[in-house]
């Protein structure tokens, strides 16, 4: 895996993990940041983003831990030979 990509999933994986949390802590970010109410004040939308960024976290650091353990079956396997 290339670094810019690993360091592209990192990221990733730490931002939604952040985002997930703001959301849930303050739901109203959305409106308070676009100044617009897409959900008419339900609370709907900031369901589905929850729900989004809580898989995308999932995803995201999966692919993380997925790429640490190839890697160090990588060096293993070097230092082996």
């Amino acid at each position: 895996m290339s670094k810019v990509r690993r360091w592209a999933s990192r990221t990733l994986a730490a931002s939604s993990v952040l985002m997930l949390i703001m959301t849930v802590v303050v739901p109203q970010w959305i409106e308070a940041v676009f100044r617009v109410e897409p959900d008419g004040g339900d609370g709907s939308l900031e369901v589905m983003v929850v729900i989004a960024l809580a898989a995308l976290a999932v995803i995201t650091c999966l692919d993380v831990a997925l790429e640490v353990r190839r890697a160090r079956r990588s060096s293993t396997a070097t230092q082996a030979r």
